[in-house]
Protein backbone atom coordinates (compact mmCIF):
# COMPACT_ATOMS: atom_id res chain seq x y z
CA UNK A 1 0.00 0.00 0.00
CA UNK A 2 1.41 3.59 -0.87
CA UNK A 3 2.63 5.68 2.00
CA UNK A 4 0.95 8.26 0.05
CA UNK A 5 -2.43 9.25 1.53
CA UNK A 6 -4.85 11.07 -0.38
CA UNK A 7 -5.19 14.19 1.12
CA UNK A 8 -8.39 16.78 0.31
CA UNK A 9 -7.36 20.36 -0.16
CA UNK A 10 -9.48 23.00 0.78
CA UNK A 11 -9.04 26.59 0.38
CA UNK A 12 -10.68 28.41 2.62
CA UNK A 13 -9.83 32.15 2.30
CA UNK A 14 -6.31 31.37 0.67
CA UNK A 15 -5.92 29.01 3.64
CA UNK A 16 -5.16 25.13 3.01
CA UNK A 17 -6.71 22.77 5.15
CA UNK A 18 -4.78 19.53 4.94
CA UNK A 19 -6.42 16.00 5.80
CA UNK A 20 -4.14 13.68 5.30
CA UNK A 21 -0.55 12.96 5.62
CA UNK A 22 3.04 11.94 4.05
CA UNK A 23 4.17 9.01 5.92
CA UNK A 24 7.56 8.66 7.55
CA UNK A 25 7.99 12.67 8.09
CA UNK A 26 6.40 16.11 9.11
CA UNK A 27 5.65 18.12 5.80
CA UNK A 28 3.13 20.24 7.04
CA UNK A 29 2.48 23.42 8.74
CA UNK A 30 2.69 27.16 8.99
CA UNK A 31 5.45 29.61 9.06
CA UNK A 32 4.75 33.32 9.09
CA UNK A 33 1.66 33.26 7.10
CA UNK A 34 2.28 30.81 4.64
CA UNK A 35 0.69 27.50 5.11
CA UNK A 36 2.94 24.54 3.25
CA UNK A 37 1.04 21.13 2.03
CA UNK A 38 2.51 17.49 2.35
CA UNK A 39 4.20 18.33 -1.26
CA UNK A 40 5.84 21.26 -0.53
CA UNK A 41 3.47 24.15 -2.04
CA UNK A 42 2.52 26.93 -0.60
CA UNK A 43 -0.75 29.10 -0.01
CA UNK A 44 -0.78 32.65 1.49
CA UNK A 45 -3.31 33.64 4.32
CA UNK A 46 -5.17 37.03 3.31
CA UNK A 47 -3.54 38.45 6.61
CA UNK A 48 0.00 37.72 5.13
CA UNK A 49 -0.63 38.95 1.72
CA UNK A 50 -1.97 41.92 3.21
CA UNK A 51 1.27 42.71 5.48
CA UNK A 52 3.44 41.67 2.43
CA UNK A 53 1.93 44.31 -0.11
CA UNK A 54 4.77 46.45 -1.39
CA UNK A 55 4.01 50.39 -1.16
CA UNK A 56 6.13 51.01 -3.49
CA UNK A 57 5.34 48.25 -6.53
CA UNK A 58 7.79 48.14 -9.41
CA UNK A 59 6.83 47.71 -13.40
CA UNK A 60 4.80 44.66 -14.31
CA UNK A 61 4.29 44.14 -10.36
CA UNK A 62 1.09 42.90 -9.03
CA UNK A 63 1.26 44.87 -5.44
CA UNK A 64 2.67 41.56 -3.69
CA UNK A 65 5.85 41.15 -4.70
CA UNK A 66 6.80 41.73 -0.78
CA UNK A 67 5.35 38.23 0.07
CA UNK A 68 8.52 36.47 -1.25
CA UNK A 69 12.32 38.18 -1.45
CA UNK A 70 14.44 39.39 -3.94
CA UNK A 71 18.30 39.29 -4.17
CA UNK A 72 18.09 41.88 -6.74
CA UNK A 73 22.19 41.76 -7.22
CA UNK A 74 21.65 38.20 -7.60
CA UNK A 75 18.92 39.40 -10.60
CA UNK A 76 20.68 41.51 -12.33
CA UNK A 77 23.62 38.78 -12.56
CA UNK A 78 20.62 36.58 -13.96
CA UNK A 79 19.48 38.69 -16.68
CA UNK A 80 22.77 38.70 -17.92
CA UNK A 81 23.12 35.48 -17.97
CA UNK A 82 20.67 34.56 -19.63
CA UNK A 83 20.75 37.22 -22.02
CA UNK A 84 19.33 36.01 -25.41
CA UNK A 85 18.46 32.47 -23.94
CA UNK A 86 15.18 31.49 -23.06
CA UNK A 87 13.95 30.74 -19.45
CA UNK A 88 11.86 28.44 -17.22
CA UNK A 89 11.32 29.34 -13.73
CA UNK A 90 9.97 26.47 -11.68
CA UNK A 91 9.16 27.16 -8.23
CA UNK A 92 8.77 31.32 -8.94
CA UNK A 93 6.69 32.72 -6.29
CA UNK A 94 4.58 35.64 -7.41
CA UNK A 95 7.50 36.07 -10.21
CA UNK A 96 9.77 38.34 -8.39
CA UNK A 97 12.46 37.24 -10.98
CA UNK A 98 10.70 37.50 -13.39
CA UNK A 99 9.56 41.17 -13.09
CA UNK A 100 13.13 41.73 -12.79
CA UNK A 101 14.80 40.31 -15.63
CA UNK A 102 11.66 40.94 -17.92
CA UNK A 103 12.34 44.63 -17.09
CA UNK A 104 15.89 44.37 -18.07
CA UNK A 105 15.12 43.24 -21.27
CA UNK A 106 17.99 40.97 -21.52
CA UNK A 107 16.08 37.27 -21.57
CA UNK A 108 14.44 36.43 -25.18
CA UNK A 109 11.50 34.88 -23.18
CA UNK A 110 11.00 34.13 -19.55
CA UNK A 111 7.99 31.88 -18.42
CA UNK A 112 7.34 31.26 -15.02
CA UNK A 113 5.44 28.85 -12.83
CA UNK A 114 4.53 28.04 -8.92
CA UNK A 115 2.43 25.75 -6.68
CA UNK A 116 0.70 28.29 -5.24
CA UNK A 117 -3.24 27.22 -6.23
CA UNK A 118 -4.18 30.91 -7.05
CA UNK A 119 -0.84 32.09 -8.42
CA UNK A 120 -2.30 32.89 -11.65
CA UNK A 121 -5.02 35.24 -9.86
CA UNK A 122 -2.63 36.78 -7.76
CA UNK A 123 -0.01 37.77 -10.36
CA UNK A 124 -2.24 38.61 -13.23
CA UNK A 125 -1.13 35.95 -15.10
CA UNK A 126 2.27 36.40 -13.74
CA UNK A 127 3.22 33.40 -12.93
CA UNK A 128 1.20 29.75 -13.79
CA UNK A 129 0.42 27.49 -11.40
CA UNK A 130 2.08 23.83 -11.46
CA UNK A 131 2.70 21.25 -8.95
CA UNK A 132 6.36 20.12 -9.89
CA UNK A 133 5.47 16.71 -7.58
CA UNK A 134 2.98 15.86 -10.92
CA UNK A 135 4.82 14.88 -14.25
CA UNK A 136 3.94 17.55 -16.39
CA UNK A 137 4.67 17.48 -20.06
CA UNK A 138 3.45 20.69 -20.83
CA UNK A 139 6.06 22.59 -19.29
CA UNK A 140 7.59 25.17 -21.58
CA UNK A 141 10.70 24.30 -22.60
CA UNK A 142 13.11 27.00 -22.34
CA UNK A 143 16.90 27.14 -22.75
CA UNK A 144 17.31 27.07 -19.19
CA UNK A 145 15.79 26.28 -16.23
CA UNK A 146 15.37 28.01 -12.85
CA UNK A 147 14.69 27.08 -9.20
CA UNK A 148 15.82 29.07 -6.34
CA UNK A 149 14.85 27.31 -2.82
CA UNK A 150 12.71 25.06 -4.41
CA UNK A 151 13.80 21.59 -3.76
CA UNK A 152 14.50 21.07 -0.52
CA UNK A 153 10.52 21.82 0.36
CA UNK A 154 9.48 18.71 -1.92
CA UNK A 155 9.53 15.40 -0.29
CA UNK A 156 12.09 12.57 -1.78
CA UNK A 157 9.80 10.37 -2.47
CA UNK A 158 8.96 13.03 -5.34
CA UNK A 159 12.44 13.38 -5.63
CA UNK A 160 12.02 11.28 -8.98
CA UNK A 161 9.33 13.59 -10.29
CA UNK A 162 10.64 16.64 -9.78
CA UNK A 163 14.06 15.71 -12.11
CA UNK A 164 11.88 14.71 -14.78
CA UNK A 165 9.72 18.21 -14.59
CA UNK A 166 13.05 19.78 -13.98
CA UNK A 167 14.75 17.85 -17.25
CA UNK A 168 11.98 18.57 -19.20
CA UNK A 169 11.68 22.37 -18.86
CA UNK A 170 15.48 23.24 -20.08
CA UNK A 171 17.89 22.31 -23.04
CA UNK A 172 21.13 23.36 -21.83
CA UNK A 173 20.75 23.27 -17.71
CA UNK A 174 19.36 24.65 -14.77
CA UNK A 175 20.67 27.24 -12.42
CA UNK A 176 19.54 25.71 -9.27
CA UNK A 177 19.95 26.22 -5.34
CA UNK A 178 19.13 23.66 -2.94
CA UNK A 179 19.14 24.20 0.43
CA UNK A 180 21.28 22.02 3.04
CA UNK A 181 19.33 23.59 6.18
CA UNK A 182 16.75 21.08 7.18
CA UNK A 183 13.75 21.33 9.61
CA UNK A 184 15.93 21.93 12.58
CA UNK A 185 17.50 24.54 11.27
CA UNK A 186 14.34 25.97 9.03
CA UNK A 187 10.78 26.95 9.53
CA UNK A 188 10.42 26.93 6.56
CA UNK A 189 9.67 23.06 5.94
CA UNK A 190 12.78 21.68 4.13
CA UNK A 191 11.88 18.13 4.58
CA UNK A 192 14.93 17.43 2.00
CA UNK A 193 17.93 19.54 2.31
CA UNK A 194 20.87 18.72 -0.27
CA UNK A 195 24.27 19.20 0.22
CA UNK A 196 25.96 20.60 -3.16
CA UNK A 197 27.92 17.59 -3.40
CA UNK A 198 24.78 15.65 -3.38
CA UNK A 199 23.13 17.92 -5.69
CA UNK A 200 25.84 17.01 -8.31
CA UNK A 201 25.59 13.53 -8.01
CA UNK A 202 21.79 13.83 -7.86
CA UNK A 203 22.00 15.45 -11.42
CA UNK A 204 24.99 13.24 -12.90
CA UNK A 205 22.29 10.32 -13.84
CA UNK A 206 20.43 12.67 -15.80
CA UNK A 207 23.61 13.87 -18.16
CA UNK A 208 24.01 16.94 -16.07
CA UNK A 209 27.92 18.82 -14.55
CA UNK A 210 28.15 21.53 -12.86
CA UNK A 211 29.51 24.43 -14.15
CA UNK A 212 31.97 25.35 -11.03
CA UNK A 213 33.31 28.70 -12.87
CA UNK A 214 29.04 29.73 -14.28
CA UNK A 215 28.04 28.92 -10.36
CA UNK A 216 31.41 30.71 -8.59
CA UNK A 217 30.37 34.05 -10.90
CA UNK A 218 26.54 33.74 -9.60
CA UNK A 219 28.01 33.33 -5.72
CA UNK A 220 30.01 36.34 -6.11
CA UNK A 221 26.67 38.14 -7.15
CA UNK A 222 24.38 36.75 -4.16
CA UNK A 223 23.97 38.76 -1.46
CA UNK A 224 21.71 36.55 0.68
CA UNK A 225 24.02 33.83 2.15
CA UNK A 226 21.94 30.93 1.27
CA UNK A 227 22.30 32.09 -2.12
CA UNK A 228 25.64 32.97 -1.72
CA UNK A 229 26.45 29.68 -0.18
CA UNK A 230 24.18 27.63 -3.17
CA UNK A 231 23.83 28.64 -6.05
CA UNK A 232 24.49 25.79 -8.84
CA UNK A 233 24.38 25.69 -12.24
CA UNK A 234 24.51 22.31 -13.93
CA UNK A 235 24.52 22.06 -17.33
CA UNK A 236 23.65 18.96 -19.69
CA UNK A 237 26.16 17.32 -21.62
CA UNK A 238 27.13 16.88 -24.76
CA UNK A 239 25.83 13.14 -24.85
CA UNK A 240 22.39 14.32 -22.93
CA UNK A 241 22.27 17.25 -25.69
CA UNK A 242 22.30 14.99 -28.24
CA UNK A 243 20.26 12.71 -26.79
CA UNK A 244 17.44 15.24 -26.24
CA UNK A 245 18.37 16.88 -29.78
CA UNK A 246 19.85 20.51 -28.48
CA UNK A 247 23.63 19.68 -29.46
CA UNK A 248 23.93 22.97 -31.28
CA UNK A 249 22.76 24.63 -28.07
CA UNK A 250 25.67 23.00 -26.29
CA UNK A 251 28.26 25.45 -27.39
CA UNK A 252 26.37 28.65 -26.57
CA UNK A 253 27.56 30.64 -23.30
CA UNK A 254 25.19 32.35 -21.03
CA UNK A 255 25.20 35.92 -22.43
CA UNK A 256 25.58 34.99 -26.14
CA UNK A 257 23.80 33.83 -28.93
Amino acid sequence: MASLLRCAVVLVTLEIVLCGKVGGGKSNGKSNGKTFSVTGTWALSETFIEKSRCSNATKGSSGIDCAYKLDARLATCLAHFFRGLTVTELGAGVGRYKTHVDNSGMAREYVAYDGLLNVAELTQGRVQHVDLTVDTPTLRRSDFALSLEVAEHIPAMFEQTLFRNIDRSNRLGIVISWSNMGSSQSAHGHVNPKRKSQVRQLFAPWGYVEDRNASAYLRTCATFLYLKRGIQVMRRTATAANTSGTSSLWTISPGRR
